[in-house]
């Protein structure tokens, strides 16, 4: 799809994002749980939109391993959905591509 456009999460989007969760997933997310898992500065959670609409979500959280005796940072993707109706269309590849740009 040639009209959708991604960003980075905004906290004004946290109540769309939660009730999308909800539809995918079938469990609810707080909005404080939501900040604690992807607010970090800024957000590490990314939204493909369609007419200004949510229609896809990417969020990683951010962990510290420990490798070759060293700490090391990852990013680790943590959940992940395109809405049903916009699936197959590249969106969560071309999502997923952007996320890893920022």
């Amino acid at each position: 799809m040639n009209n959708v456009a991604y960003r980075r999460v905004k906290q004004n989007d946290l109540q769309f994002i939660r009730k999308l969760f909800y539809q995918v997933f079938n469990r609810k997310i707080s909005t404080t749980y939501y900040n604690w898992a992807y607010l970090d500065r800024n957000y590490l959670s990314f939204v493909a939109l369609a007419n200004g609409k949510i229609i896809g979500h990417i969020g990683f959280i951010k962990k510290e391993i420990f490798y070759n005796e060293k700490f090391h940072k990852a990013f680790l993707r943590h959940s992940s959905f395109v809405l049903k109706k916009y699936r197959r269309k590249k969106i969560y590849t071309n999502l997923c591509n952007y996320a890893f740009k920022k």
